[in-house]
């Protein structure tokens, strides 16, 4: 995460005029950090029910998945 948490604020501030680089910046430290709080919930509760190996596994195919995503969406049309 350290690589790209700076370079995505720096993207931020690149990109968005500044009147709305400010609430740009709050989304996107909202979204990252409620983000890790979910997860790590949701995970803890996962981890119990179901065990390490098919959490990591799940953990893995989700961010497969992001990705796939992510990729779909920076595709010039």
């Amino acid at each position: 995460m350290a690589l790209t948490f700076t370079a995505i604020g720096a993207l931020i501030a690149e990109l968005i005029p500044a009147v709305q680089r400010g609430l740009a910046m709050g989304m996107y430290n909202s979204c990252i950090y409620l983000g890790m709080m979910f997860g790590s919930a949701v995970m803890g509760v996962a981890l119990e029910q179901i065990g390490y190996p098919l959490c990591f596994a799940a953990a893995g195919s989700s961010a497969l998945l992001a990705l796939g995503l992510f990729l779909g969406m920076m595709r010039e049309r």
